[in-house]
Parts: C-alpha cells; sequence; structure tokens
C-alpha cells in the first residue's frame, strides 16, 4: 500500500492488510500507530475508515484535522495527506480502501467525491469495519 511502510521501526506500531480475492479492488486495513508519523502520500482507492481509539491528527486537503475514537474518516484517491498520533497512546483505526471501479460496482454510483473528511455521527455503527475483518 503507498505511504505505509513494509515494517515500522518502533514496536508500538503495527499494521495489517488483507486482500479479498473474491472482492478485488478492496483492501482492509487495521493499524495502531503510536510513534510513526506518515509522510505526504496518497492511495489510488478511496478511503473510508472509523477511529477506534485515541485520536489522529492528519494534514490533508491544506488543512489540519483530528479524527477522534468513533470518528469516521474518508479520502478520495491520490489526493495528498500525512498521518500521526494525537495522543501519547496512539490511535488505533480500520480501514476499507475500494478503487474507484469497485466502488461504483458495489454501489452502482458514478464519480463519487466525498466532501466531508472527518465525521462524529453517534448513530453510526462504528464496529462496521470489524465486522468485515474480525480480529483473530
Amino acid at each position: 500500500m503507498q505511504g505505509v511502510p513494509p515494517q515500522f521501526s518502533d514496536e508500538k506500531d503495527r499494521a495489517r492488510f488483507r486482500h479479498l480475492e473474491q472482492l478485488p479492488g478492496v483492501e482492509l486495513y487495521h493499524a495502531h500507530i503510536s510513534r510513526y508519523a506518515f509522510e505526504p502520500h496518497t492511495h489510488e482507492a478511496f478511503g473510508i475508515g472509523v477511529i477506534e481509539q485515541g485520536a489522529e491528527r492528519f494534514r490533508y486537503r491544506g488543512s489540519q484535522h483530528i479524527a477522534a475514537a468513533n470518528s469516521i474518516v474518508t479520502m478520495n484517491p491520490d489526493e495528498l495527506h500525512t498521518g500521526e498520533a494525537e495522543t501519547a497512546d496512539g490511535w488505533r483505526y480500520r480501514m476499507i480502501y475500494l478503487e474507484p471501479d469497485r466502488l461504483e460496482a458495489i454501489t452502482g454510483v458514478r464519480d463519487w467525491w466525498f466532501s466531508e473528511v472527518v465525521r462524529e455521527d453517534p448513530a453510526f455503527p462504528t464496529n462496521w469495519p470489524a465486522d468485515l475483518w474480525p480480529v483473530a
């Protein structure tokens, strides 16, 4: 995955990827980051995720954002962003990355575009990524 090192230097930082063979163009990512700071990078896919614990600070679309626990983060393909811990214990999060063609095939909607970067919605089921990818 673009922007993510193959291995972190600090043992407190860890991440796992999962590709779904039955759904090409879908990648699941689960990470707990405490020390690592992501340099500016992009992804070729749409990113939809949930902050499970802690908080993340990141630069996106020319502004600083903070995504706290239970917030939803959405990002468009090929948009430059960073990422680092906002809290001393870091942040744990799950993302699903969907290639544009796959998102269109799943939803039947063309020309997706997320305008809102961080959303706090108490009614949103924040366990949905875990339902897709339970921790083993």
